[in-house]
């Protein structure tokens, strides 16, 4: 898989998925490690940023998942970006 984050234009070269299928699908979500963006595939499975409406739609627990996975991204570069400095 070799595609661009639709919001920082980033090549996205590795991907780690949730489940035991890895072919994404419409509406499967995907994080931009590098701009943090939440993404979605589209209907013809190309990564769009995923529209606020879709975000709400998500139950809230898989938010609450998704939030904590982005907050605990950010605290790993602040460590990483910490030890360069």
């Amino acid at each position: 898989m070799n595609m661009k984050c639709p919001e920082c234009k980033q090549v996205i070269d590795n991907v780690m998925a949730v489940d035991q299928d890895s072919k994404p699908k419409e509406n499967d979500l995907m994080i931009c490690t590098m701009c943090y963006s939440i993404n979605a595939f589209d209907k013809d499975l190309k990564l769009v940023k995923a529209s606020n409406d879709y975000v709400e739609s998500i139950p809230e627990v898989m938010r609450f998942e998704i939030e904590k996975f982005l907050d605990d991204l950010k605290l790993r570069r602040a460590k990483d970006n910490a030890k360069l400095n």
